[in-house]
Parts: structure tokens; sequence; C-alpha cells
């Protein structure tokens, strides 16, 4: 017989392989992403849900009341006004609507998220009324009232708890999301405190500073340097911000600063006031711009001032230097600098003042901060800049800055001639809606 060799059925060693650590931190991040997703998703639905229960609740009560009043010769259940609707001794109970609605609306709902009530108001005029108003969860008010029907109402701004006697602060609207709080000077210090509205978390701010007057002369006077400017976003908040608003300067006098407290200190410098040859003895002393947030134009033969405004994390700073004065016959005055770019140089007419910082931040493109043109005793004074700057005087005093703008004032141009006042400055503040 042949040798037949026999064959063993091969055995395989089992094989362990483990997960490496980077198919781990891939797994993990997958699995926080759709997590995160799923919140999100969750949260939504969350919000939803209780809004649909806000608006059966208001419909319930809504309906307890319709059947009162028709039960009653239609008489309104309650002559309380802004309370809340609860039956458990809360804060501002509506005390006669749960006495006379009891057979109506045994159990008073309350809000969802079970700390706030809805609110009941009663009004005499034009016709006896009444409204239910409850908070959505976009923070936005859900209300009925029973001559005009539901509405949604939108933010609720605090801009005008800011106002006092120094300062006033108004509302503007800039769309169905989006707001802003404009303050600006009246008396005084001209300081108030502005709460942060509620859910905002960032907030974009536009400080100007006042604006400076123009030189006094008797010749030609520099044009006054417009206040320094800041804008940005600031995303860390406080519960509330010290606003300070800046002055404008009256002739040759500079600017006076404008500031916000919060966190750290925001600081828009006061223009620099122009140059001013008048009365100044020996012949000469006097004429150069002063340094400001922008500089002062330079007065008959003297140099422009710097600008002294810095940026301020995370707040951009501007302001340019104002122009020199024209040392040789026509002798005429520099314009003073703006927020938006340097004052010019004083030719044989006065130097135009420099250009405004240009913001949308109330929705509108506007100018802000321009320089003072520069005065001139025989031809044309200097522009002001971006038409919101003092005009320089013609053989004339200087003309004002454009009110509430932070702009600087014309140079004066004859003997012994004022220079024009510079102009108040302005915080403004804008935030979206939560």
């Amino acid at each position: 017989m042949k040798n037949i060799k026999k064959v063993y059925p091969m055995k395989f060693m089992p094989f362990n392989r483990a997960f490496t650590l980077i198919e781990l931190l891939v797994v993990i991040a997958i699995v926080g992403i759709l997590s995160g997703f799923i919140f999100v998703a969750m949260s939504g639905a969350t919000n939803a849900a209780k809004d649909a229960k806000r608006k059966a609740d208001m419909a319930s009560i809504i309906k307890a009341i319709t059947m009162y009043s028709i039960q009653n010769s239609e008489a309104l259940p309650s002559t309380d006004t802004s309370c809340n609707l609860c039956s458990d001794s809360c804060t501002n109970e509506c005390t006669d609507f749960y006495t006379n609605m009891q057979s109506y609306l045994p159990t008073i709902p309350m809000d969802p998220n079970g700390t706030t009530y809805y609110t009941y108001t009663y009004s005499a005029s034009p016709t006896p009324n009444f409204t239910i108003d409850s908070t959505l969860s976009n923070y936005y008010t859900y209300e009925y009232n029973s001559l005009t029907g539901y509405s949604t109402i939108g933010f609720s701004t605090t801009c005008e708890a800011a106002s006092n006697a120094e300062v006033t602060c108004s509302a503007i609207t800039i769309s169905s999301t989006e707001e802003a709080c404009r303050c600006i000077y009246v008396s005084g210090t001209g300081t108030t405190t502005w709460t942060v509205p509620f859910a905002v978390s960032s907030i974009e701010f536009l400080i100007v500073a006042g604006g400076a007057g123009g030189g006094v002369t008797d010749r030609e006077g520099g044009g006054g340097g417009a206040g320094g400017l800041l804008t940005g976003t600031i995303s860390s908040l406080p519960a509330s911000f010290t606003v300070t608003i800046g002055r404008g300067g009256a002739s040759k006098n500079p600017g006076t600063n404008s500031v916000l407290v919060g966190n750290t200190t925001f600081t828009a410098v006061g223009g620099g006031d122009g140059g001013s040859p008048y009365g100044q003895v020996p012949v000469g002393a006097g004429y150069n711009g002063a340094a400001g947030g922008s500089g002062g134009g330079g007065g008959h033969a003297g140099v422009g001032g710097a600008s002294t405004q810095t940026s301020q994390s995370p707040l951009t700073g501007y302001g340019y230097a104002g122009g020199n004065g024209r040392n040789a016959s026509p002798y005429t005055g520099g314009g003073g600098g703006g927020a938006g770019g340097i004052g010019q140089t004083a030719t044989t007419i006065g130097g135009t003042g420099g250009a405004g910082f240009q913001s949308s931040i109330i929705g509108t493109a506007l100018y802000y901060a321009g320089g003072g043109g520069g005065g001139a005793q025989t031809g044309t004074g200097g522009a002001g800049g971006s038409s919101i700057g003092g005009t320089g005087g013609a053989a004339s005093v200087g003309y004002n800055a454009v009110i509430n703008t932070g702009s600087g004032g014309g140079g004066g141009g004859c003997n012994a001639c004022a220079g024009g006042a510079g102009s108040n400055g302005v915080v403004i503040f804008r935030y979206t809606h939560p």
C-alpha cells in the first residue's frame, strides 16, 4: 500500500483587536455632535410644547370670562388692574377676579415654567375691556385684548429706563429683531445707568466724545477737533453700564470725554480745540491746535494738534490729527481732525475739517465726529467735515457743529472773532432681541 499522508485540519488562533485611541476619539466626537443636535431639537420641541400650553390656557381663561360676561349682563369679572391670575396667594394677586370666577374657572392655570402667572388687566375706557398676557419662550408677549383680539408683541426695550434729568435715551426700532438705544446729553454731569436688556448676549456700541470749539482769532483760527470715537461689539456683559455723555466745547475750549463703565472702562476722548492767535503775547504763541480725541486745526501759521484716541479692546478707536494753518498771505486756519480722516492743511482758503466716521448702528448710515473747518480773514472759510463739522468763518465768527454728533466747531475768521462751538457727543447701543 502506498503511504497515505494524513491531513490535519488547520487551527486558527482567535484574533482580538482593540480600538485605537484615534478611533475612540472619533466615536466620542460623533456622539457629542449627535447629542448636541438631539438637545437642540428637544429644547425646541419643549419650548413649542410650553407655548402651545400657554395659548391653550389663555383660550380657557378667555372662554370662562366670556361665559361670566354673558350671564352677568355683559359685565367683566373684575376691576383689578394689571394683576397676576393665581389662586395661591401670589404677589399682586387678582383677588376680585378669583372670587368672581370660581364657578367658571375653578382652577386657574399657571404658566408651564411653574414660577410665573398669566396677567389680567382691566380697563374702563374706551369701553370696559380686558387683556390677558403671557410671555412666550422667545420672550415675546402673546396677548389677547377683548377689543382687538390676539397679537404678538415684540421685545420690550429698557432704553427709556436709562433716561434721567441729565441724559435722554430713546429707543430706535431697526427691524423686527433688532433695536438700538441712543443716549444724548441734557445737563449736569451727563451720567446715567443703562440696564442691559434681559437675555441679550452681546451689544454693539458707538461711543462719541464731545467735539471742540474752533479757535478765536485776530486773523484766522483753526477748526475744532472732533471727539474721539469708539465702536465695536462687547460680548462679556455686566448687568448694567454707567454712561457719561461728553459735552461739546465752546469757542477755544476742548470737548469732554464720553465714558462707558461696565466690566472695564471705555473712554472716547474729547476733541482738541483749534489754534487761537487772538490775544497772545508775543505774536505766534497759542497758534497751534490742541491735541485731543481728534486734534484741533492750527491757527494762523500754527501746527495742527495730534490725536490721542486709542483702541480699547474689544472696541476700536478712531481719531485723526488737525491740519496746519497757512504761514503765508492770505493766512488761513487748518481744519480740525475728524474721526474718519485728518484735518486738511490750509491753502488760500481755510482747511476742510477731517471727515466724520460713518456708521449704520441705528439702521441708517450717518456720519459722526466731523472736524471743524479753518477760518479765513479774507477769502473762504473751510468746510466742516462730512457736513457735520462747523464751517470756518470767512471774515466772520466760526459756525457751530451739528448737534449731538461729537463734531468740531469752525474757526473764527476776523479780528477777535470767536470760533464755533463743538457739539455734544452721543452713546448708542444696538442689540438683537432674544
